[in-house]
């Protein structure tokens, strides 16, 4: 079993099925996305927990693949909803959130993006205590 797969089984006992039938990183993130979306707006706080969980071991990984799968199919994402774009602060540390900045700023574009940085700075001690439940 590659890696991904397993780990994903690991951090979302829930979700093994969906791991199982997926054939690449990048088709389980396509439809981990959704299922993240409808757990933040659902208030899902162990669901949101359990793919930022796996979302932090994706990134990384020292597999290209699932790296390029979790940034290009999720993370860049995250801002194109406007709940989890204010939430960002919340659900990420501020290192995280430099590590990520450019994928955020893909989709989202720079006023976005520098909006997000300013309030990492105005909250120097926020910490990523939510998402890592």
């Amino acid at each position: 079993m590659s890696a991904w797969r397993r780990v994903a089984n690991e951090c979302m006992p829930w979700a093994v099925k969906i791991a199982e039938e997926a054939p690449s990183p990048m088709a389980l993130w396509i439809e981990l996305l959704l299922i993240f979306e409808r757990a933040f707006d659902s208030g899902d706080a162990s669901r949101v927990g359990n793919v930022m969980r796996y979302a932090r071991w994706c990134w990384d990984s020292p597999s290209s693949d699932t790296v390029t799968a979790v940034a290009c199919a999720f993370f860049e994402h995250l801002p194109e909803h406007p709940g989890i774009r204010k939430a960002i602060p919340s659900l990420f540390s501020r290192a995280e959130f430099e590590r990520l900045r450019d994928v955020f700023r893909y989709h989202a574009g720079d006023a976005v993006v520098d909006e997000l940085a300013l309030e990492f700075r105005s909250s120097p001690m926020r910490k990523a205590a939510h998402a890592r439940g």
